[in-house]
């Protein structure tokens, strides 16, 4: 819903509150469109929130250091 919440928050007019969310699923082999209820909502905003906050981490963390290059293998003899 991260898109959705900008969307909302940026567009002059068309997009508010409450959000209504449709989806397209299969049953059986008929596709059938529903929309989310209020809990389904909550545990989709919840996982974007997680996500944001992930990534806000990754980038708070410097990069790990880089394994060390092995050395490489010795030639065979040759006679």
């Amino acid at each position: 819903m991260g898109t959705l919440d900008q969307a909302i928050k940026t567009s002059p007019g068309g997009l508010a509150e409450p959000k209504q969310i449709a989806v397209l699923e299969m049953k059986g082999n008929s596709p059938i469109c529903r929309e989310l209820d209020a809990q389904e909502l909550v545990s989709h905003s919840e996982a974007v929130t997680n996500a944001e906050k992930h990534l806000r981490e990754i980038n708070q963390k410097p990069p790990a250091a880089a394994p060390p290059i092995p050395a490489p293998p010795v030639p065979p003899a040759t006679h």
